[in-house]
């Protein structure tokens, strides 16, 4: 898959861990990667 065309990106600080992709305006879906799969996967209003 590729992750630069949804945005994704590596989060810092108390997300580090985390990745997320932009939807639409300041929705995001965040999640974590195990290994190669995603998991704990979240639908956020980001700001």
């Amino acid at each position: 898959m590729n992750f630069l065309k949804l945005e994704a990106h590596p989060h810092k600080g108390k997300m580090k861990g985390m990745w997320s992709f932009k939807v639409k305006e300041n929705w995001r879906i965040v999640f974590e990667f195990y290994k190669q799969d995603a998991f704990n996967i979240d639908y956020v209003d980001y700001h």
